[in-house]
């Protein structure tokens, strides 16, 4: 094998860069040395702008790794690749590259005579690259050209064989270990800055195994350092920021400290990248000694050198409580603190009571798995009533949920792949109406219902840029009943601008455990499944935002939450108040679609919005009797609305099986049979669990 740091070949390399129409025609010559045991019969040689011919190749697939959808959606005059190849060996010209070749990233060139240890070979061709738009620190956007891969290189050789390995967006390319010569001709207008030295005016001189890198621009200041790969001084962690950030490196507006990209790759993947918060806490934080300090709002001003507990103002709202007002005071920041906190104390005005809510956890983190053991709590107004000649007075709902999550990480660093499992159990106290009686009095008040439910949840996902999906085991359980639930999400992708089709599939049972006697049916039917999405009724653990949370007409009455079967038509809307058309305490399942207008057919992509079609299909147990109450499958389809970022969702049926027809009122049909959701993890940061109670 060849001896460290000792060249194997010799390049001299002619290139002419065309800034015009994007390409290098080029002259290329080597000298190749065995410095093998054993006699070779043929050179490979690694033709790796060809990495830039298709979204097959392993190029491709690093940035998707890496959550970088732009080659993959990329138009296909945005590609790169290498032709006009015409090798010789030592002057002879008898190689024929077959058409299966054309896109190979590895070619072999067979020798006429085997190439005993010590002898050399002399190899040479013409190429013509055609460089590829710069997805990834690597081709050209506008006048800047980054050049990488783009001319032959002989692959490496050591004890194991040729080394042929596909060109990577992300690890070190290495090819043989060699000396370079280099002249390069472009525009005088370009400046030309490389990885090597330069030996004249437009000759350069490189000595390595990365191959010979270079930039041309029309802007002499743009960065070479943030650019070209320097073998052994690129760390890890900067490659890691090439390939998440790889405008702020390709534009030359590299950081200057470690940190600054440190906690954009920590607030981006924190909870989705294995071992990146041990990598941030060893290089940021260790550093120094940090002091708590209280500041306003979202003051994260040097927060290498300080804890922040932040102080800001909190607003609320419902139907009975009205405006709430208060402060929320909370840690949290980058890296989440091992104790992280929330509270947020409010006023409501209308009811003249206190709400708010709160959240309190201990977390620990190690390179595959990151514990959370925490309590969350909310109190606030859930009904009002007002009855002539008494007081109004409302009911009040207190919610104490213990919890214990774990997440567990995929080992491969770039994956985004985790499996989370939770425990948690919701301690509820309801208030409720009651008439109490004292001889020839009748009075109204309150009485207070205690409940305790549990829930045992698992979830594999994936939060990848392309096609997305998760698959969730929910497990519901109180004193006379078992709900499971599984639901399985995945994402179509039709372009990078992360539109497609969403595909939501529902499947649920329900078990008594106790005797199912009428009254027992009746005092756990807001836990059945519907194939309607819930109104907040049956929200059970109180976990999701209602204007109205017991409101049985009106708009608000007509919010609904992503769950069960999630049918759009709002079940309150149905004759009866609430229906039965829908419930089931034996099986339900359902399939949710849900499409995104193609960007410049969408009217709303202004204004952070967007317009979708949906379409609901579903069935459950009662349509399988002897007397269904209709046919054996239910649907609607019509028009989503989705303002702020999903933040509220409106949803217009347009058409539905003719039950639906049937039950819906004959007044105002069009409006009862709309319905909206508020998504209020819309306003999470990306990838945090933990500013709302759950």
């Amino acid at each position: 094998m060849a001896q460290k740091n000792l060249p194997v070949v010799r390049y001299t390399i002619n290139a002419k860069l065309n800034d015009i129409e994007k390409t290098i025609d080029g002259q290329w010559d080597a000298v190749y040395v065995n410095h093998a045991d054993s006699s070779l019969h043929s050179v490979w040689i690694l033709l790796y702008p060809n990495a830039f011919s298709s979204d097959h190749t392993s190029y491709s697939e690093d940035l998707l790794k890496w959550g970088n959808t732009s080659y993959y959606f990329g138009k296909a005059e945005d590609r790169g690749w290498i032709d006009s190849l015409d090798f010789t060996v030592d002057g002879k010209s008898n190689i024929i590259l077959k058409p299966e070749m054309s896109f190979s990233e590895f070619i072999q060139i067979p020798l006429e005579k085997p190439l005993a240890p010590g002898d050399s070979v002399h190899l040479s061709t013409t190429f013509f690259t055609h460089v590829p738009f710069n997805f990834a620190n690597d081709g050209y956007r506008g006048n800047d050209f980054i050049l990488k891969a783009w001319c032959p290189l002989i692959a490496d050789l050591n004890k194991d064989g040729w080394m042929l390995q596909p060109y990577s967006a992300f690890y070190a390319n290495n090819s043989a270990f060699a000396d370079y010569i280099v002249e390069i001709a472009c525009s005088n207008s370009y400046s030309v800055k490389t990885n090597g030295t330069s030996n004249g005016s437009n000759k350069f001189n490189y000595q390595g195994e990365l191959g010979f890198q270079w930039v041309a621009s029309k802007d002499k200041n743009f960065l070479l350092e943030t650019s070209l790969d320097r073998g052994s001084q690129d760390s890890i962690k900067t490659m890691v920021a090439k390939h998440i950030f790889p405008d702020i490196f390709r534009s030359g507006r590299a950081p200057q400290k470690p940190s600054q990209w440190l906690t954009r790759v920590y607030e981006r993947y924190k909870q989705s990248i294995p071992f990146i918060d041990s990598i941030y806490r060893k290089d940021t934080v260790r550093e120094l000694n940090k002091k708590t300090k209280l500041g306003f709002l979202y003051d994260f001003r040097n927060t290498e050198k300080y804890n922040y507990v932040l102080v800001s103002p909190a607003v609320g709202f419902n139907n009975y409580d009205k405006v709430m007002v208060g402060a929320l005071v909370h840690n949290y920041q980058l890296p989440e603190k091992p104790l992280s906190f929330a509270l947020a104390p409010m006023y409501a005005i209308g009811s003249k009571k206190f709400a708010g809510w709160g959240d309190v956890a201990y977390n620990v983190w190690n390179t595959k798995t990151h514990w959370r053991i925490g309590v969350s709590g909310s109190t606030f107004s859930r009904r009002d009533f007002d009855i002539p000649d008494y007081p109004k007075f409302y009911q009040r709902i207190w919610r104490i949920v213990p919890a214990i999550d774990v997440t567990i990480f995929d080992k491969e660093l770039p994956s985004t792949r985790k499996i989370d499992v939770g425990f948690r159990s919701f301690i509820l106290s309801q208030q409720n109406y009651s008439m109490f009686t004292n001889g020839n009095d009748t009075s109204f008040g309150n009485v207070t219902d205690k409940t305790t439910l549990f829930r045992l949840s698992g979830q594999l996902s994936d939060s990848r840029k392309l096609y997305p999906y998760s698959v969730n085991l929910t497990a519901d359980a109180g004193k006379e009943f078992l709900r499971l639930g599984l639901t399985g999400k995945y994402f179509f992708n039709y372009d990078a601008s992360n539109r497609g089709v969403s595909a939501r599939l529902f499947a649920g049972k329900f078990f008594y455990l106790k005797e199912q006697t009428n009254l027992v049916e009746a005092k756990n039917q807001v836990y059945n499944f519907g194939l309607s999405g819930p109104s907040g009724i049956y929200d059970y653990t109180y976990s999701d935002y209602f204007i109205g949370r017991n409101e049985s007409q009106g708009w608000m009455s007509q919010q609904i939450m992503e769950r069960d079967g999630f049918f759009k038509i709002p079940s309150q809307s149905l004759s009866g108040g609430v229906s039965v058309l829908g419930m089931s305490d034996n099986w339900l399942t359902a399939t949710n679609l849900t499409a995104d207008f193609p960007r410049n057919l969408d009217p709303l992509r202004y204004v952070g919005g967007g317009l979708k079609l949906f379409f609901d299909l579903g069935t459950y147990s009662d349509l399988w009797s002897d007397v269904p109450p209709a046919g054996r499958f239910l649907y609607d389809a019509g028009l989503q609305v989705s303002l702020f970022k999903s933040l509220v969702n409106i949803y217009v049926p347009v058409i539905y099986s003719k039950v639906y027809k049937d039950k819906l009122p004959t007044d105002n049909r069009f409006w009862k049979t709309v319905s909206f959701s508020i998504n209020l993890s819309a306003l999470q940061p990306r990838n945090r669990n933990f500013l709302w109670p759950q």
